[in-house]
């Protein structure tokens, strides 16, 4: 991220922590089911 973004440590221990909850809130939503593996209907 340093070297795409210049971004230092701080800013990119931000965007990691935004992309974690990101990515747990999605995991929470799909109840745990992969991403390839369609919802019920």
């Amino acid at each position: 991220m340093r070297d795409h973004w210049g971004l230092d440590g701080a800013q990119i221990a931000r965007a990691c922590g935004w992309a974690m909850r990101t990515l747990l809130a999605d995991l929470k939503a799909r109840q745990g089911r992969p991403l390839d593996v369609d919802a019920p209907a």
